[in-house]
């Protein structure tokens, strides 16, 4: 068990690493460090970035034996996780620095939508990958939240290419990329080791239910 864990982790160490890096290679190479233009700027690299992490939760998942047993397309399951999670940066990043920022209308929409996303990672984790107890929903819902607060942390120790110490400086440092793709790997590994629910139990729990109603 130890060699599994410590395989997936090295897996999503090395995919944080590369969206870190992907993120700065934009910043640095293509925009430019000086200035805050990049917040406004097109950025080609969440693409990738965003399906680095969906891989870094999914990876530990798909080597499952009980997972792999389960006849649903791979492909299929990432791809509706990464619509999901691209999305919700879109918002995210509208609300703060986008057209969303001056529609004071449409602002707790916005954020309704966003608590809105580790539920649904949950049910098309639940429903695709494997039955799951809905543990894993509070995890994947502090996930962005603990990123935050790590990318804080770590700018304060490693400001990188300015001398700020900001969550902005942290954020063009692409510190919350690094640790939102540890993160979901740190999820996708607690989830294999601890959350799997047995489809037979998960039956007899949903017949239960129907009969208590």
């Amino acid at each position: 068990m130890q060699k599994r864990i410590f395989l997936n982790f090295t897996i999503g160490l090395l995919l944080a690493v590369l969206a870190n890096g992907l993120w700065l290679y934009e910043i640095v190479s293509v925009i430019g460090w000086e200035g805050l233009k990049w917040l406004n700027y097109e950025h080609k690299s969440v693409f990738v970035i965003n399906a680095l992490v969906i891989l870094a939760y999914c990876f530990p998942l798909w080597r499952n034996q009980e997972v792999q047993a389960k006849q649903e397309h791979k492909l299929v399951t990432f791809l509706l996780l990464y619509v999901l999670t691209l999305i919700a940066f879109y918002i995210i990043k509208s609300l703060f620095c986008g057209p969303l920022f001056d529609l004071d209308i449409l602002y707790l929409p916005s954020i309704c939508l966003i608590l809105l996303v580790p539920f649904l990672i949950y049910w098309i984790s639940h429903k695709r990958i494997h039955p799951l107890k809905k543990w894993q929903i509070g995890p994947v819902f502090l996930s962005v939240l603990l990123s935050i607060l790590l990318s804080n942390i770590t700018i304060e120790y490693f400001p990188g290419f300015g001398n700020s110490s900001s969550f902005i400086a942290g954020t063009k440092m692409g510190y919350p990329y690094f640790w939102i793709t540890i993160i979901m790997n740190i999820i996708g590994i607690w989830t294999v080791e601890k959350l799997l629910l047995d489809p037979k139990l998960e039956k007899k729990l949903l017949h239960e239910d129907i009969l208590d109603a």
